[in-house]
């Protein structure tokens, strides 16, 4: 990128002693800035500056200013690739020609599609970072821009991730400036969070999200890719890696052969929305609460998820899910009485509520369920936690276990990776490995001892 100093006299606005400021002019293919400097001159006096014989006052003047431009310069080659943020922080803030500016003027900024939309109100109330004051160039600077620009979107979810993960790092050292953030930095603070037992997979989520911070800095021209902490040979974010337990065949019967009580109609919705999730390809949650009766195709359910909607707009990855006997069973006794097709199947959301409501809404309805499923899983003695998420891990590794091959269970699931359905799916359970591990014994055979002695 071509980046260019010059000193010019900016006569738009004229001071009480009838001079113009003179001002450093930094201006690239796309941008152009001007710092002030202590100088002003009438537009005579700047003129005579080009002239071989000058009086002394005006050739110390010339002089001064030469030689500003050709530091500038110098500091403009040091720092590629460049961005004003940088150049003003090591160059504008410290240079005693240049007038002090009283903050950086660089803050991170919502896209101009979204700039002047207000916060749900609800939202605003429950995350304080939507209405705090951050210094520019900070981490909370730019955390606050993420999150407000993804609840503008209704990616409420990963709004909320991003809140967790700055309240980690603001806990750790306060709100410090992104160029702080150094890979001894995120070293010390992983060691934080181990000294705290806190597992490697969430410090995985909240240094991922400061990654993405770093990210939409580099994007807007806040910081330099110099000064990117993450990658080969820097800091790594750590990959957790959780026991994921699926259930068997036997504690699947137990759960389905469960009698509720039949005074109690909320236990068994929570029985037959996992059930639901589970015969319906591991359905997420979520993406239970939005289906509509216009998703229903000839005895199939076809959907795209939630979560992929708009990282796949320009190629919808759309889910085909065969509705079986109990899946008609739970929406007849479940579903909406009024079965046009613009209507939820399942009436829990209301979509004329804001994105935030909804989100609420959801997060209460699972919770409500995961409470139910617990005292469930109690009852049958089973050791395995049953939750919403269990269901659609169960439905993978049953296929898996079935002898179904990955590509189906990755369209199943709606995953657009191979890699990222291989790393979900559970590693054989205990039984197969037990009856794996027995032919490792098989050379103990009788017949085999008795040839050996032959």
């Amino acid at each position: 990128m071509l980046v260019t100093a010059s000193i010019f006299l900016d006569t738009r606005r004229m001071k009480k002693t009838k001079t113009y400021p003179v001002k450093l002019r930094v201006y690239t293919q796309n941008k152009t800035e001007m710092y002030p400097t202590t100088f002003d001159l009438n537009e005579k006096d700047f003129e005579k500056l080009e002239a071989k014989n000058l009086g002394e006052g005006l050739r110390k003047v010339r002089d001064q200013l030469k030689e500003l431009k050709e530091q500038a310069e110098e500091s403009i080659k040091e720092n590629r690739p460049f961005t004003f943020i940088d150049f003003e922080r090591k160059f504008v803030q410290h240079h005693p020609l240049l007038v002090k500016k009283q903050s950086m003027k660089y803050a991170a900024q919502l896209p101009e599609m979204y700039q002047g939309e207000e916060m749900p109100k609800d939202a605003v109330k429950r995350y304080k970072i939507l209405s705090q004051r951050f210094d520019k160039g900070t981490i909370g600077d730019v955390f606050q821009c993420i999150i407000k620009r993804l609840m503008l979107e209704g990616r409420i979810g990963s709004a909320e991730s991003y809140y967790t993960s700055y309240r980690a790092f603001e806990k750790f050292k306060g709100n410090v400036l992104l160029e702080q953030v150094t890979v001894s930095y995120l070293m010390q603070f992983e060691n934080y969070q181990n000294a705290r037992a806190i597992s490697r997979t969430t410090i995985g989520i909240y240094t991922r999200s400061m990654r993405a911070v770093f990210n939409e800095a580099i994007f807007q021209d806040i910081v330099t890719l110099k000064q990117y902490p993450f990658g080969r040979r820097k800091y790594r974010v750590p990959t957790g890696k959780g026991i994921k337990k699926a259930l068997t065949h036997e504690e699947l019967l137990k759960i389905y052969n469960y009698k509720c009580d039949p005074n109690n109609p909320t236990e068994q919705r929570a029985k037959d929305m996992w059930l639901f999730s589970y015969f319906g390809n591991g359905i997420n949650f979520k993406d239970i609460l939005h289906l509509k009766y216009k998703d229903i195709h000839e005895g199939f359910i076809i959907f795209e998820r939630a979560k992929t909607e708009r990282a796949n707009r320009d190629n919808p990855v759309l889910i085909s899910v065969f509705i079986t006997e109990d899946m008609y069973r739970i929406m007849e006794r479940w579903g909406n009485m009024n079965k046009s097709p613009n209507n939820l199947i399942f009436p829990v959301l209301d979509l004329n509520s804001n994105l935030f409501q909804q989100h609420e809404d959801k997060k209460l309805f699972t919770h409500m369920i995961n409470e139910w499923l617990r005292k469930m899983q109690k009852e049958l003695g089973i050791a395995k936690k049953i939750t919403t998420y269990v269901a659609r891990h169960t439905f993978s590794t049953v296929m898996k276990n079935s002898g179904v091959s990955t590509r189906y269970i990755q369209e199943a699931l709606g995953h657009q990776s191979l890699t990222t359905t291989e790393n979900y799916l559970a590693s054989f359970d205990d039984a197969t490995k037990k009856r794996l591990a027995a032919n490792l014994e098989n050379f103990k055979a009788a017949d085999l001892q008795e040839k050996i002695a032959v």
